[in-house]
């Protein structure tokens, strides 16, 4: 049987060196520098030891991640243990890093500042993801990874730390039918766990297997958000519960039919707890319409849950 070697680069931002050739032996240092040169030589796999990414070692934000590039860290440890769980923890001979593997930073594009923003069929995994910055000077919210440009997936990050922006904005480009996945994440203590702005669209994200908990407000969606058993057969097993003001905040104007697939989840109460009217802590789902309908089926309480 024939060994199939894919051309990779790696990186280590404490033994690493962006002058070195990015390999397993001598990693770059940056995210950035090993991106730069996927682009340059169409390596499609970079895997990022445990560390620290921020702008102090020479990141620079926003990171983009070019299209189909697989952009790996701690992918069992969700970003946050290092070792073992990581796919590449430093150079062979050297003691294996442990602790998190965290991008931490923003950058400003268009009105927005994010941390990440990965190009069509790239995908994010295993990271601690933070963008530290406060708000723009025209009062955007800085969000962690800025969904845009494409289908992409994004798996088993730590996504966190951001009281007034978003862990994940869903902000497609007009006119752009494409799905998403985003799965075995853990979104917390954001201002949104995850906003959906895209308005009506053919094709679903899937959102699937996270725990978005603890945020002022977990799920922002207007539509083409699937968290169980929608169009594009999301499994579920979300827990959304614990945010401060509500787990999912459906807008729109009355009489707006939309229909909110969430099935299979745990949430603070089931049936889930459901208002028209404005913030209430502890509440499961607010909306606005009377002609949203909301698919909640085969879901049960949390054993964590709040209020």
């Amino acid at each position: 049987m024939a060994i199939i070697d894919i051309p990779t680069h790696y990186v280590d931002s404490i033994s690493g060196n962006d002058v070195y050739p990015g390999t397993k032996s001598a990693p770059y240092r940056t995210i950035t520098k090993a991106l730069s040169a996927s682009e340059a030589d169409g390596t499609k796999v970079i895997y990022v030891a445990p560390g620290t990414y921020d702008t102090s070692i020479g990141e620079t934000f926003p990171i983009y991640i070019p299209e189909d590039v697989n952009l790996y860290g701690d992918y069992d440890g969700k970003g946050m243990i290092g070792g073992s769980s990581s796919f590449y923890a430093g150079p062979p001979g050297t003691t294996p890093k442990t602790g998190p593997t965290w991008i931490k930073g923003g950058g400003i594009v268009g009105p927005y500042d994010a941390t990440l923003i990965p190009k069509n069929n790239s995908q994010i995994a295993g990271f601690k993801i933070t963008n530290p910055n406060p708000k723009t000077p025209e009062g955007y919210s800085t969000n962690g990874i800025f969904v845009k440009y494409g289908s992409l997936m994004i798996r088993n990050n730590t996504i966190t730390g951001m009281p007034v922006g978003y862990g994940i904005l869903i902000y497609y480009n007009f006119g752009v039918n494409i799905s998403s996945l985003i799965s075995g994440n853990q979104l917390t203590y954001n201002y949104h766990g995850i906003a959906n702005y895209s308005g009506s669209r053919i094709y679903y994200d899937k959102a699937e297997n996270n725990v978005i908990s603890r945020n002022y407000i977990g799920i922002f969606t207007e539509s083409g958000l699937d968290l169980g058993g929608g169009p594009a057969r999301s499994e579920g097993n979300n827990t959304i519960s614990c945010n401060s003001y509500e787990d999912i905040w459906i807008p729109g104007v009355n009489n707006d039919p939309q229909i909110l697939f969430a099935k299979n989840n745990y949430w603070d109460h089931f049936p889930p707890t459901i208002s028209f009217t404005g913030n209430k802590p502890g509440l499961d789902i607010r909306h606005i319409s009377n002609a949203t309908g909301i698919r909640y089926e085969e879901g049960s309480v949390t054993s964590n849950h709040c209020n």
